[in-house]
């Protein structure tokens, strides 16, 4: 901030003025650590800081005086290293899985996206990709676990491409990841020997039910 001459001459009118600050315990350690915050900049020097530096410590030792155990507290505000990571302020942590499934169209005609995985997804003729996103709003770190099915052979640049806006939609509660990626059958699924080795059908969480077909039961 630049100050001109006549600023100064402001300035120098208060210079003696006493002011007395009356104020609550909670008010003032709130006032400590903004002070500390501030007072950690490293472009903060100079005689200004150091007169800052007095009046907050002078805070810090009269709430001492009533409470001891506030020491090691507000001691800490004047190292770094005990600074909150701005990653741990996203207490609400949304994380979903959602499958798409993109069935290509000729040149010139839109494709098809779907919701849902095939039922037969275990032919090769599909492809899968798995691609994760993230991304914070509003204090809400949102994660979003995208399984994607497409019928030809795709980098996740081109998939992003293609599904657009899609891809990065939250939908809530989302599908269960067993039944979105290659790991496990859904009960409307089928399977035929040529593609390999059958993998287990999904059983619901904390449930004795399984999802079976009529030859493994």
């Amino acid at each position: 901030m630049s100050i001109s001459e006549q600023d100064l001459k402001a300035i120098a009118l208060i210079k003696d003025v006493p002011v007395n600050i009356q104020t609550d315990g909670m008010t003032a350690f709130m006032l400590i650590a903004q002070l500390q915050l501030a007072l950690r900049h490293p472009g903060n020097d100079g005689e200004s800081a150091e007169k800052i530096r007095d009046l907050a410590i002078d805070l810090q030792n009269q709430l001492i005086l009533r409470s001891s155990e506030l020491k090691p507290i507000l001691d800490k505000g004047w190292h770094p290293e005990f600074d909150l990571d701005i990653d741990e302020r996203n207490k609400e942590i949304v994380e979903v899985h959602n499958v798409y499934t993109l069935y290509e169209s000729e040149e010139g005609e839109a494709d098809i996206l779907s919701m849902y995985r095939s039922q037969d997804w275990g032919d090769p003729k599909w492809h899968y990709e798995f691609i994760k996103l993230e991304w914070k709003y509003k204090g809400i770190l949102y994660i979003q676990n995208a399984h994607v099915w497409t019928t030809s052979s795709m980098t996740p640049p081109e998939i992003l491409g293609r599904l657009g806006e899609y891809v990065g939609m939250i939908a809530q509660p989302g599908r269960a990841k067993e039944l979105c990626d290659r790991s496990h059958l859904d009960e409307d699924d089928f399977w035929c020997e040529e593609w390999g080795e059958m993998p287990p059908y999904y059983q619901l969480p904390d449930s004795d039910i399984y999802y079976f077909d009529k030859e493994q039961k």
